[in-house]
């Protein structure tokens, strides 16, 4: 089931991104990241939105995977990820032969966590460095079950690697210690939990990058500058707090998120075995972002969460009687997920007026190198190069020779990172300067134009 799996979410990937419904702001972000640290820049900064590679997500394992994308490229890292999602399946195969659950819950178990919403649309919106984590989370999980503290702490290292918030996990991951009554463990684990989330935040992303934390306070207005600044402002203003639980939207994420666990095991969790605290711990922090995206059943954000909750709903299986009508539920369940997923998604994963045989044969007519400029729906295949931008487009003396811009006028109504009004007005800007722009290729809705010399 692992590789079925594996298979169906690198299959679905591939043609989502071939089918250039990827977008631009993640997988071409990633994707230019990884090409600039490819190319020997390690302190790789986008040219899309200006931000570091670490200060975005304290991604450090973009590295490693940076130094083999000239191997990897695009097919490789949809191939990890795919992989490291549906390495949860056989994590939690382990756990319900430890607790059994009999055999027709058991199979829907692991078929409810293949299209749980956090970990399908994780699988199929692009690529994250976020998602690489789920086999470190399982890890832990199997780590203090088995009582392996050198493996524990080893997998704290390794999920760490994938972003900052990692931390918020590992400090969650003290509840199952402290109700095993490992004392010791428990306090070692929140202690250093939070001095990794204080030194990640307050020393080594400020050192590397610190014009760019300003940006942070953008998206966690509650929480400031530094780690410590956001526990005050949390304790001198509760009513952050307040005001957070009951925003539509909040309500909604947590619905979301719940509905395919019948909710039971997520309150369960945190009194049998600890392991709703940890995804607990990232729903609050999610839900107190002022970031829209964050606060999505559907995607990376909302990743951490899925390992523990059901894990929290073996342990919970077990409490229930053995019924024939019991054994249907997951699957039951597993209908509702993916009506969710479909439902919530379907404007950006299954968009169906995208001119996908006319793109494709525009975007092969860009030289190699050349910067680009175009929309979050043309940029994301091409944007291995050192320059990749956003329009509007600048004026010309602060462009480069041989600028290509890349035109789509069929623009996803479930996309608006560049309106179609900006396309139109470029549009009409470079057919009435022909002494300064040459038309490469036009087909449909598509408009491919270079800067002359």
């Amino acid at each position: 089931m692992t590789l079925i799996v594996f298979i169906i979410y690198w299959t679905a990937a591939l043609i989502r991104l071939y089918s250039e419904r990827a977008t631009t702001w993640d997988f071409g972000y990633y994707s230019q990241i990884l090409w600039l640290i490819n190319h020997g820049h390690w302190l790789a900064k986008s040219t899309l939105n200006g931000h570091d590679a670490l200060t975005d997500a304290g991604s450090w394992i973009l590295y490693p995977i940076g130094w083999a994308y000239s191997i990897l490229h695009s097919p490789g890292i949809l191939f990890l990820q795919s992989a490291a999602l549906a390495s949860g399946i056989p994590f939690l195969a382990w756990w319900m032969k430890k607790y059994p659950v009999g055999s027709i819950p058991f199979w829907g178990i692991l078929c409810l966590y293949s299209v749980y919403p956090a970990v399908l649309g994780s699988a199929l919106f692009d690529w994250h460095p976020d998602t690489l984590a789920i086999p470190a989370f399982f890890y832990a999980a199997w780590a203090i079950e088995t009582h392996h503290t050198r493996h524990f702490w080893l997998s704290c290292m390794l999920m760490l690697l994938t972003k900052v918030t990692a931390a918020l996990i590992i400090i969650g991951l003290a509840a199952p210690w402290l109700l095993r009554r490992q004392w010791k463990m428990a306090l070692a684990t929140f202690l250093i939990g939070v001095l990794l989330a204080y030194v990640e935040v307050d020393v080594l992303f400020p050192a590397l990058a610190g014009h760019q934390m300003a940006q942070w306070q953008q998206y966690y207005g509650w929480l400031g500058p530094t780690p410590l600044s956001g526990i005050k402002n949390l304790i001198l203003h509760p009513e952050i707090l307040l005001t957070a639980a009951f925003r539509h939207v909040d309500i909604l994420y947590i619905l979301l998120l719940g509905a395919p666990l019948a909710f039971l095991p997520t309150i369960w969790g945190l009194i049998r075995g600890g392991w709703a605290w940890p995804a607990w711990i990232m729903v609050v922090f999610n839900g107190l972002s002022l970031f829209s995206a964050q606060m999505n059943a559907f995607n990376q954000y909302s990743l951490p969460i899925a390992p523990f909750w059901f894990i929290s709903l073996i342990l919970l299986w077990r409490q229930l009687p053995s019924r024939p009508a019991t054994f249907l539920i997951p699957w039951g369940l597993a209908a509702l997920s993916v009506g969710l997923w479909a439902k919530e998604e379907k404007p950006l994963i299954w968009y169906n007026k995208n001119p996908t045989r006319a793109l494709v044969d525009c975007l092969s007519k860009i030289p190699p190198g050349v910067p680009v400029y175009g929309q979050n729906s043309t940029l994301a295949t091409v944007s291995s190069r050192s320059v990749v931008r956003f329009l509007p487009l600048p004026p010309r003396p602060a462009l480069q020779l041989h600028t290509v811009v890349i035109l789509n006028q069929n623009v996803n109504p479930a996309n608006r990172l560049t309106p179609l009004s900006v396309v139109n007005a470029t549009l009409r800007r470079l057919k009435t300067h022909p002494q300064y722009w040459m038309l490469i290729v036009h087909q449909g809705p598509i408009w491919v134009f270079q800067l002359k010399d």
